[in-house]
């Protein structure tokens, strides 16, 4: 196990020079042991300490934070257990790509639409819609499929930053000057990175595990902290 762990940690330190995210191959107990001691930890630490040491250059961060989670109960419902599954299937679901995969996904990030107006979210369902029937012939699907995937590093990183921002919704923005929306939004940003190379190089469950993992821990430190 120890040389997995460092192997692992190898990979990570060269990803970046890598042109694709490579499969993991092990079995799933080298793949708990992976995501829960390698992946949550990196994450856990490099979150937490972007968090505070934000708050300690911005202190306006923490006071315009609107989450709150009032009990433990609460904080298995909502964050272990509802945000993973949603949020993990709205932006990490699709990156690898498939007919169905691609339809699921965008039907959650159309229905999230309904949060911010009627009828945005109309207007996507309807856009939902047509592209679900489009994708149908084969020759569409092709097109899309291959430039899904010429195209695949940079959607990974533009669901790393919509992942992020999204999570601005989390604080009162008249509070927070604009130039300061994307440091609040960082520790988000690292941990969509994290869930997103999980998720291609383990798989969807595993991504869920990562994120379920992560939200418990810090909804701990948000109660008995």
């Amino acid at each position: 196990m120890t040389e997995i762990f460092r192997q692992e940690y190898h990979y990570l330190k060269h990803i970046f020079q890598s042109s694709r995210i490579q499969k993991f191959k092990g079995n799933n107990w080298e793949k708990a042991f992976l995501v829960l001691g390698l992946y949550l930890l990196i994450d856990v630490f490099l979150g937490f300490t972007s968090w505070y040491g934000l708050i300690c250059i911005f202190p306006i961060i923490e006071e315009a934070d609107q989450l709150e989670i009032d009990s433990f109960k609460e904080a298995i419902i909502l964050a272990v257990i509802l945000a993973p599954l949603f949020e993990e299937t709205m932006f990490r679901l699709f990156l690898k790509f498939s007919r169905a995969r691609f339809n699921i996904s965008l039907l959650l990030i159309s229905l999230s639409f309904f949060a911010f107006s009627g009828v945005a979210g109309s207007v996507m369902l309807i856009l939902w819609l047509v592209q679900g029937i489009m994708m149908l012939d084969r020759r569409y699907y092709i097109i899309v499929q291959y430039f899904w995937l010429r195209n695949r590093k940079v959607i990974f990183w533009l669901v790393v930053l919509f992942f992020g921002l999204i999570h601005l919704d989390n604080y009162d923005l008249d509070m927070i000057p604009w130039y300061l929306y994307f440091p609040t939004v960082l520790p988000q940003l690292i941990g969509g990175v994290f869930l997103g190379i999980v998720r291609i190089r383990f798989g969807f469950l595993w991504a869920i595990l990562l994120h379920a993992s992560f939200n418990f821990v810090a909804s701990l430190e948000m109660l008995y902290l």
